[in-house]
């Protein structure tokens, strides 16, 4: 049996000519991934794979929300 555990971050930087003049940031994103290995007889093997990512509330995601409309329906 394998056990492997990675993590990561993912950094952005600044658009400033996102849309129509407007400015897009965007925090990090943090990331753990978990692998369990098994390997049985003549190749045969069976896998488990986890991936937990984190971040804090995204600027962006606040200013679609302000800005798009819903259409009823």
């Amino acid at each position: 049996m394998q056990v492997e555990i990675t993590g990561g971050v993912q950094f952005f930087t600044v658009n400033y000519d996102f849309y129509q003049g407007k400015t897009r940031s965007q925090a990090p994103i943090g990331s753990i991934q978990g692998h369990i290995n098994y390997n049985f007889k003549k190749g045969i093997w069976a896998a488990l794979d986890g991936t937990y990512y984190w971040a804090e509330v995204l600027p962006w995601m606040m200013w679609r929300e302000k800005t798009c409309k819903r259409i009823p329906g």
